[in-house]
């Protein structure tokens, strides 16, 4: 029986570690539509539609203190458009964007974003 509850144990700590890196972003056109984490990993732009558009629930998108860079039209460097929830953002920063983060209706947070 110890056996076996050393596997549980080392299955959920598996389980947990290979989400908390999540996924990778080095360019726009990006659609997120699967909760998760994610990540840039560069500077990203510019953009001649919305860089990046979230369209689900439960995303944490941390930009790694990396900039998007737009080219002042009006699209938004980060786009949330339905009534998604727990959405977060962080460590952003956004530059000749029209609009920076068009955050509709959804509920979440966003932290040390720099417009």
């Amino acid at each position: 029986m110890k056996f076996r509850n050393e596997t549980i144990l080392l299955l959920v700590f598996v389980f947990s570690f290979s989400f908390s890196f999540g996924f990778d972003i080095n360019s726009c056109g990006t659609l997120i539509n699967t909760p998760g984490n994610y990540n840039l990993t560069s500077d990203i732009g510019p953009f001649t539609t919305n860089c990046l558009e979230i369209s689900s629930s439960d995303v944490n998108l941390n930009c790694l203190d990396y900039t998007i860079f737009g080219n002042i039209s009006t699209y938004s460097a980060i786009k949330i458009n339905n009534l998604y929830s727990n959405i977060n953002i962080s460590n952003c920063n956004l530059n000749g964007t029209f609009y920076g983060i068009w955050f509709k209706y959804p509920s979440g947070s966003i932290d040390n974003v720099r417009i």
